[in-house]
C-alpha cells in the first residue's frame, strides 16, 4: 500500500516548507495519522539560524517530534482504529 505524507521540513536559515512524500508500507505495525505536532526550542534555533550549536543544516530537515494522532492501522491488540495516541 501506497501512502502519502506530508512533511514540515527547514532548509535552512527562515527556510520552511511542506513536503509531500509517497512511502510503501506493508500494512505491518501501526499507522498513525498525525493531527498535532509540537515542535521545541532546537526547532526554533534551525529556524532562526539555521543551526544548533554547530550542528548545521546540511539537508531539508523534518521539525517536531512531539505528536499526536489517530491509529488508522495496528497489529497490536493494544491499539485499535480511531485511537487517539501520543508520541
Amino acid at each position: 500500500m501506497q501512502v502519502k505524507t506530508q512533511s514540515c521540513v527547514v532548509a535552512g536559515k527562515k527556510t520552511v516548507a511542506v513536503t509531500e512524500q509517497t512511502i510503501d508500507w506493508n500494512n505491518n505495525g501501526t499507522l498513525v495519522q498525525i493531527t498535532r505536532g509540537g515542535i521545541c526550542g532546537s526547532d526554533l534555533h534551525y529556524y532562526q539560524e539555521g543551526k544548533v550549536g554547530n550542528f548545521m543544516i546540511k539537508a531539508p530537515m523534518v521539525l517536531g517530534h512531539e505528536v499526536i494522532g489517530k491509529v488508522i492501522h495496528s497489529d497490536s491488540s493494544e491499539l485499535h482504529e480511531g485511537q487517539t495516541v501520543a508520541h
